[in-house]
């Protein structure tokens, strides 16, 4: 996996709890229907398609997360927690 593609202390944290279930984003070359079908069929639960950076929203194992950053497709993968305005 090339480290830039993931934060090393969310890697760390995937590999350990790998059953457990992780609200992440992860960023894509495109966002169209047929990657969402390929985040689906990695084990990933699509909650949200980001269109301006093209960017899914997802539910999935730490497994799976891991499985989905090996990709070539795929930019980056990061935690999805809530955003405050300043």
């Amino acid at each position: 996996m090339t480290p830039s593609k993931i934060d090393s202390t969310l890697a760390a944290t995937l590999r350990s709890q790998p059953h457990q279930s992780f609200d992440l984003l992860v960023q894509v070359d495109r966002a169209d229907a047929p990657r969402q079908v390929q985040i689906e069929a990695a084990g990933a639960t699509v909650r949200r398609r980001l269109t301006l950076v093209p960017t899914f929203a997802v539910t999935c194992t730490g497994a799976a997360a891991l499985q989905l950053a090996e990709q070539s497709w795929v930019q980056r993968v990061e935690d999805d927690g809530p955003v405050y305005a300043l």
